[in-house]
Parts: C-alpha cells; structure tokens; sequence
C-alpha cells in the first residue's frame, strides 16, 4: 500500500467521535491518504453523499432484530465489513453480529469470533461501501486497497457513531453496557465506545 496507513487509522480514530458531519470527517481521511498516493480518483471519493446515506444505518439494524429476534441480550456488537458477491459484481458490505459477551480487552476481538448472533442476510446494502469499493478498483490505475481499506472502514466507523450518537439504538435494551467494533472480519478495526444509559461513551 502506498498510504500511511498507521497514521490514516489513527486519524479514523481522532476522528469517530467528533461532532461533525460524516462528509467532513471523511474528507479529512481522504486528504490523509492523498497526500501520501496523489491520485484522480480521491475527488471521485470526495462527492459521495456519506450524509445522506447514513440515515439507513437505524432502519437497517431495526429490521434485522426484527426479523430475527437474539436469543439473549447483547453486550458486544460488531459491525463486520466484507467482501460480496452480488449478481457476478464484486462488493464491498456490513453485517451485523451480536455477543452475550464483550471483552474490551480482547485485542483480537474473539468475543465477536464466538458471537452466537449471526442473524441470516444481516448486510447493510450500504450505497456507500459499494460505491467506494467501485471507484477504488475502477479508475486506471486503480487505488486498490489504498482507498477500500480506508475509506470503507472510515465510513463504517464514522457511520456506525453517526447513528448510535443519534439515537438510542434497537438493540440496547439499557442494563448493561454494550461494547461496539466495527471493522474488517479477520482485519483491521476500531473501537467505536459502549453504550450507555448517558448514550454513547468513547472507549477508556
């Protein structure tokens, strides 16, 4: 990869928590990135419409519970992002899993390896994470990883706080706190906080 990846991830991370827009937030990842692969295709990922899209998040996980109640109350959640296989096109997406534990010292997140909540076609249909995935391997030449592994975790991440800072959520049933991750399976990813009765608090 040609970008700094260390310091794009812990922008990701400085950046989770502030009160600004999804677009806002997203651009300054992608400046992150820029200046260390300059490339065309970075303004393509700049008009993206990460706020508009980011109202569905709560529609999406509401459905989810709804369509398949958990078995037990969650405490650790985690927003996985993958790669699909949607009529021959390859993209990029979310799904949702559920923990009857959460271990916020678990480094390897395998409190969400042993989630027992996998509900059937948990995945988001983000838009967004299409569209990035898209535009990351469809420019000549391509940004590659460069721009999916970025901006696809900074949306997520960025989106998933969006919501969760926004309202209370379908899954906190509000005794417990609830860890929440969001991040690539078997990859990268970023603690987004637990879920309060206060709302949603950073991680220690």
């Amino acid at each position: 990869m040609q970008i700094d990846t260390d310091h794009v991830f812990a922008r990701i991370e400085s950046l989770v928590h502030e009160r600004r827009t999804i677009s806002a937030k997203m651009n300054e990842v992608i400046d992150a990135c820029e200046v260390a692969f300059p490339h065309h295709g970075w303004r393509d990922l700049r008009q993206l419409p990460y706020d508009a899209a980011s109202d569905q998040l709560q529609t999406w996980i509401r459905k989810i519970l709804r369509d398949e109640p958990p078995p037990f109350n969650i405490r650790g959640v985690w927003i996985g992002i993958s790669t699909y296989l949607v009529n021959d096109r390859e993209t990029a997406d979310m799904h949702f899993i559920g923990s009857a534990t959460y271990d916020a010292g678990d480094t390897d997140q395998n409190w969400a390896v042993y989630a027992g909540y996998r509900p059937a076609g948990s995945e988001a249909g983000s838009a967004i994470l299409d569209a990035i995935y898209n535009i990351a391997y469809r420019v000549h030449p391509a940004l590659d990883n460069d721009a999916e592994w970025s901006l696809c975790l900074a949306y997520a991440a960025f989106a998933v706080a969006h919501t969760l800072h926004s309202e209370t959520p379908a899954f906190f049933d509000g005794n417990d706190d609830i860890g929440v991750v969001v991040g690539f399976d078997e990859g990268d990813s970023v603690t987004i906080g637990r879920l309060t009765n206060q709302g949603l608090l950073p991680a220690a």
